[in-house]
Parts: structure tokens; C-alpha cells; sequence
């Protein structure tokens, strides 16, 4: 195990997946400025990978046609769901 000095930290957050890194990032946006981020894993987010078969991260700033052209596997299945919400409605 390593060592931390905690006295140094305002925040320590214990788990780098995607709520570690998004509770890591709200302490930041508060004004926290020393923030440690701690994982096992030797990359951070590494489940958000694999999660849905690389089409998890959907947010984006094109149109429908572009979203779907461009989605690695199938991209047809967001077809409908992007024609409904825009991608100002969902991010």
C-alpha cells in the first residue's frame, strides 16, 4: 500500500470509475483544488470501455445522421432516440 499524506488532500475519492470520477470532478467545479483520485485498476474509467460494447459515451455536438454513421457497432439503435432528444437536450 502506498502512502498518502491525507492532511494534504481536501478531498480523497476511492474508486476511479465513472461515479468516482464524476464526484472527483464535482469537488473540482466546488473550488476543491487537491483532490485525490484513487483506482486499482491501472487506467481510470477501464469499465467504461467495455460498457455497451464501446457505445457508451453517446454525448456529442452532430447531427443524427453523423451520430449514427459514426457509432462503432449499430448505430441504428440510437436512431430513434436522438431523433427525439437533441443533443442539447441530454447534455
Amino acid at each position: 500500500m502506498s502512502d498518502y499524506n491525507v492532511d494534504f488532500y481536501d478531498s480523497v475519492v476511492i474508486g476511479a470509475g465513472a461515479a468516482g470520477m464524476m464526484c472527483a470532478g464535482t469537488a473540482a467545479e466546488l473550488g476543491y483544488s487537491r483532490i485525490a483520485l484513487i483506482e486499482k485498476n491501472n487506467i481510470y474509467g477501464k469499465k467504461l470501455l467495455i460498457t455497451g460494447k464501446g457505445r457508451c459515451n453517446v454525448t456529442n455536438n452532430c447531427d443524427v445522421r453523423t451520430l449514427v454513421e459514426n457509432t462503432v457497432r449499430n448505430g441504428r439503435f440510437l436512431y430513434s432516440a436522438f431523433s427525439s432528444f437533441s443533443s442539447s437536450t441530454i447534455t
